[in-house]
């Protein structure tokens, strides 16, 4: 299947009218508000730092938790672009 047979393919799922009216607008409030009520806090990376140095004092700078605090600021970054998105 080439892109558009998929894209004419996910056209033809929507309703050719929208329904509108205050009723539809009111759902769509409440399940983004659902959604930033769900959303996880943003990890602080100073105390992944401490907890890292005090679970790992030899190996503290090990490839490992290099790549764990990239990730977590990464996820971080993610979370603010949903969040931003969703107000």
């Amino acid at each position: 299947m080439d892109s558009n047979d998929l894209l004419r393919s996910i056209l033809s799922l929507q309703p050719a009218v929208a329904t509108g009216g205050a009723g539809g607008n009111s759902a769509i409030l409440e399940l983004i508000n659902k959604l930033i009520d769900g959303l996880p806090e943003i990890i602080s990376i100073s105390e992944l730092k401490k907890r890292i140095n005090k679970l790992n004092k030899a190996d503290k700078d090990s490839p490992l938790n290099v790549v764990l605090v990239q990730e977590i600021q990464r996820y971080n970054i993610l979370l603010n672009v949903i969040s931003n998105s969703l107000e």
